[in-house]
Order: structure tokens, then C-alpha cells, then sequence
């Protein structure tokens, strides 16, 4: 447990940082509840003042975020089956804290919104994207926004870094300072694709497509791109799902995921593609059976002798257990890659 926490600093990419955020930090220190808690602040003299509120102003007070509609909506979604009705909901929401705090809020209007939204239907049963909001624990504010920039975007190609990094975009990221002619060259191929920015989401989507696209990012971006990396897996497969959910075809879809696995794991597409067709766990199979000239499973079938004879046999040991998968059914392609060992058959 922790005794001691070191702040390095009180300003990110050149704004200070909240108070609240800093003082949540600094709550962590005397955790192991055996010495007093030590909190330290590094930063320039300048920033002393601020420094020093931080750590000895009382905290602001907690306000309950379920104090809107969509938010109460998204949090009510998962607990359909006893919350069905004003009485069971006045119930459910009398124990949170919006509540005490007087905040009001009816079920024909919660209800309202998850119908509106396509989340349930009249009868109260969740909808495919309703579950999608449950599974993934998406907002369907935040699913509603994907679904709006799928269909804008539906004849554009998703493997484009520029176009998914569009369709994640949601919400506006306020910072002190921007390197707005690192913005020019991205914005312009956005717009030249027919996309606008009306939610003042650029920032957020720079950052998405410099997460996709790999490579070193711009210091002043950073802290952002390493806030949406966090999530970026759960966020891609929402998106996917939402758009097998609105019909989109399947090239699209696995589009979406193999751009997922690309930016969430940091490997080339063609990894990607080979470790999806396959079902490989290992970035590290997918890049031989690339190296011998293996993509797809008619390429296997085609080249299994230089499989065979070239592949290393911990790659072998994998194809053979992911024979079903991967097309390896017939005997002879199974003695071809473990040689004489019996399959368990």
C-alpha cells in the first residue's frame, strides 16, 4: 500500500491542471494505514501558490454526474428487469446520491429516451444495440454518436486511419495549447472526405488518428492520446459492433476490428489481418506465416509443404491446434505439420 506520493508537477501540456484531480492524487498517500500519509508537489517556483491550494484548501464538494436524462438512462439500462416501471425507479434512484442532492428525475422521460434512442423497445425489451450499451458499457449517447458518423461515413474505406479516427470522435477536448499546423494536414484530408467537425471534436480525432497511425506523438497531444489509448480496444469494438448491428458489411466490420488490433496491440495490418484470419494468439506466429507467404488459409492449403519443412515447430504446434479453425481438417494436412505424432484421434 502506499505511504508516500510524488506530484510531478501541476500543469499539463502547459494548463494547470484541476484541483480536484490533483487532490485525488494526493488522497492516496497513507494507504497502508500504518504511517501518516506524505504527499510531495514538484514544480517552479511560479507555480507554488497553486501548488500549496492544492494541498491544503478543502476539496471541493462531489457532485452526482447522474443529473441528466441520457446519464440516469444509461445507467438504468442494464437493470430493465427490476426497474420497469415510476415506482420500481423511484426505488432504484432514491438510494444515489443525484437523489439526495435533490436532483429530479421522471421514468416517462427516462423511458422516453431509451425508446427514442433505440435502446429498448416499447415493451421494455433491450434492443441489439441497447445490449451492445450493457455489454461494452457505452453510453447510448456515445453509440448514438458512432451510429450518426457510420452512416455519414458508410462508402468511405475503414481501414483509412483518417476515416475511423472521424468515426470515433465524439467530444470536445479544451486545451491551452495547440500546434494548430500539426491540425492543418489532417484537417484538410477530413474535409476532403466530405467530414466536418460540428461538435468541435478536431482535437479528439487528431488524436485518435495519431493513436492509429502509430509512430511518435506531438508532446502537446500526448497525455490525450494516452487517455484514449486506455479505452481504445472497448471503443473499437463498440464500434464494430454497432456496425454489424446497422447491416454494414462484413468488410467493413472486420475493417474496424483489424484497425482496432493494429493500434491496440502497435502491429502492421498484415500482422493483424494473418492473426485474424487464423485466430493466432501471437503476433509473432502471424509474422512467420507472412514471412513464408502464408496470409490466408487457401495460402496454408497451398503452401503446406514449405510450411512443412520451414516453419518453426512452435508455429507448427499452433497450427495444429487451431487445425478446425484455420482448415487444417484433413489427416494428411495434420501429419504434414506434426510429422509422425498422433493427433489424439
Amino acid at each position: 500500500m502506499i505511504d508516500e506520493v510524488v506530484i510531478c508537477g501541476v500543469r499539463r501540456a502547459g494548463a494547470l491542471v484541476p484541483m480536484g484531480e490533483i487532490q485525488q492524487a494526493v488522497g492516496r498517500a497513507g494507504r497502508s494505514y500504518v504511517r501518516p500519509g506524505k504527499a510531495l508537489v514538484l514544480c517552479p517556483a511560479e507555480d507554488e501558490e497553486y501548488a500549496l491550494k492544492c494541498l491544503h484548501d478543502d476539496p471541493p464538494p462531489v457532485m452526482s454526474e447522474m443529473s441528466s436524462v441520457p446519464v440516469v438512462a444509461f445507467h438504468v439500462l442494464p437493470w430493465l428487469d427490476r426497474v420497469h416501471d415510476a415506482e420500481s425507479f423511484a426505488k432504484w434512484i432514491s438510494r444515489s446520491l443525484a437523489f439526495q442532492q435533490g436532483v429530479s428525475i421522471s421514468w416517462d422521460d427516462v423511458l422516453s429516451y431509451l425508446v427514442d434512442a433505440g435502446c429498448v423497445s416499447p415493451d421494455l425489451e433491450p434492443t441489439p444495440f441497447g445490449r451492445i450499451s450493457i455489454r461494452l458499457y457505452h453510453s447510448p449517447e456515445r453509440l448514438l454518436a458512432m451510429r450518426q458518423k457510420l452512416l455519414e461515413a458508410r462508402d468511405c474505406d475503414f481501414a483509412d486511419p483518417v476515416v475511423l479516427s472521424y468515426v470515433l470522435s465524439c467530444d470536445h477536448v479544451p486545451l491551452a495549447e495547440v500546434e494548430a499546423w500539426e491540425l492543418s494536414e489532417y484537417k484538410s484530408s477530413a474535409i476532403a472526405l466530405g467530414f466536418s467537425f460540428e461538435r468541435g471534436e478536431l482535437i479528439q480525432s487528431y488524436a485518435y488518428w495519431r493513436i492509429l497511425c502509430g509512430g511518435i506523438v506531438p508532446k502537446w497531444i500526448r497525455h490525450v492520446c494516452s487517455a484514449l489509448k486506455d479505452d481504445l480496444g472497448r471503443t473499437c469494438r463498440a464500434l464494430e459492433e454497432v456496425a454489424a448491428c446497422e447491416g454494414f458489411p462484413k468488410e467493413t466490420v472486420d475493417a474496424i476490428r483489424i484497425s482496432g488490433v493494429c493500434a491496440v496491440r502497435r502491429i502492421p495490418r498484415r500482422t493483424a489481418e494473418v492473426m485474424e484470419e487464423f485466430g493466432l494468439e501471437s503476433p509473432r506466429f502471424a509474422e512467420e506465416l507472412a514471412a513464408l507467404g502464408v496470409l490466408t488459409r487457401a495460402d496454408l492449403r497451398d503452401n503446406l509443404a514449405r510450411v512443412s519443412n520451414e516453419a518453426s515447430d512452435a508455429l507448427k504446434k499452433e497450427l495444429a491446434r487451431l487445425r478446425a479453425d484455420a482448415g487444417l481438417a484433413s489427416l494428411e494436412m495434420r501429419k504434414m505439420l506434426i510429422g509422425d505424432a498422433r493427433d489424439g484421434e
